[in-house]
């Protein structure tokens, strides 16, 4: 299936337009063969969605509990010198957390210019890629995801799925009694971006430090063999 999609892609890239180059169809090929390869159904989700965010970029922690994935929050803010206080999204998770058990005081509010660091809580993650799902509704302001300095994002294991298929049919079934979000956002590491001669630069539109707590009762090794499988 994969390999006829790709002939289909490039038989509209040969014969759409007539200016295609030889080496424009190469690098379309080449493009095509380092897209991620599927996650299939027997593999860890878990670990492979940590092993692609950690590829990403990202800061990765596994925790069993919700009271466990507040104190991992603490421990951010005390690494990057910040107080107990942040900003979070006035989401039902979010607001539900045991903040006590982490001596956090959130403030339920959309970030302002002064606000460096935010907590959300991703509905899904997409296994095949390291990406997680951030919708934009009243409760979820886009501008906790986007004008941070710093970022911390929750996801329960069992909400990771194995690729963008699984993720758009949970998103619809979901959506079905009360509609759609404003906005779907697929958020993968921290905000990046390469100048010409390929000089990494981060936080240039966005986060600079993107941490992602993944919440399940998991192997004690889960996140040890998600980072040797992304090599790190």
């Amino acid at each position: 299936m994969e390999n006829e999609a790709r002939t289909r892609i490039l038989a509209r890239a040969r014969h759409g337009g007539r200016d295609h180059s030889a080496q424009q169809i190469r690098q379309l090929r080449e493009g095509l063969g380092s897209a991620p390869a599927p996650v299939a159904p027997s593999d860890d989700l878990a670990i492979a969605f940590m092993s692609r965010l950690i590829n990403n970029g990202a800061s990765v922690a596994c925790v069993p509990n919700r009271s466990a994935a507040v104190r991992e929050i603490a421990d951010f803010l005390y690494r990057h010198n910040y107080d107990r206080r942040l900003i979070t999204a006035n989401d039902p998770k979010m607001a539900t957390l045991p903040w006590r058990d982490g001596g956090i005081l959130p403030r339920f509010a959309t970030v302002g210019d002064k606000d460096p660091v935010a907590a959300s809580y991703g509905h899904l993650g997409i296994a095949e890629t390291g990406s997680v799902l951030l919708p934009s509704d009243r409760g979820n302001p886009a501008r906790n995801s986007f004008l941070v300095r710093d970022h911390v994002v929750l996801v329960d294991a069992a909400d990771v799925v194995a690729n963008y298929e699984q993720a758009w049919a949970r998103i619809q079934a979901n959506a079905q009694p009360r509609g759609l979000p404003r906005a779907l956002h697929f958020i993968s590491g921290p905000s990046s971006t390469a100048d010409i001669v390929g000089h990494l630069v981060q936080g240039a539109h966005g986060p600079v430090t993107w941490q992602c707590i993944v919440i399940g009762q998991l192997p004690d090794d889960t996140l040890e063999r998600a980072r040797e499988l992304a090599g790190k």
